[in-house]
């Protein structure tokens, strides 16, 4: 694909496209984004937001979903295994790192 998904201060989410240059805004989740996270399953990006919660975004329509909160500051990451991982920021609140199943059908 030749989109990336792009935040910016304040929650604005833009798709840039690559090829051409061109940025489209897609969303604004009204809060600093901490981390973004590409689910190659479903085609659905999931967002860490400075509130601790985490949402799921449709990068192509904005549509966006509540999905979960983390316990404290932290980053999200989609791993192969289906899962949705986080770990805490150790040097502001040591945690443990934890996961979510994601979902496993469209």
């Amino acid at each position: 694909d030749v989109h990336i998904l792009v935040a910016v201060l304040g929650g604005g989410l833009h798709r840039f496209n690559t090829l051409t240059g061109e940025a489209e805004f897609v969303v604004d989740l009204m809060a600093d984004v901490t981390s973004l996270s590409h689910d190659a399953f479903s085609g659905h990006v999931y967002a860490g937001l400075a509130t601790l919660e985490v949402v799921r975004v449709h990068p192509f329509t904005g549509a966006v979903e509540p999905f979960a909160m983390m316990p404290t500051r932290g980053r999200v990451a989609v791993s192969p295994s289906g899962a949705l991982w986080y770990a805490p920021v150790a040097y502001l609140q040591p945690g443990t790192i934890s996961a979510w199943p994601l979902p496993t059908t469209l």
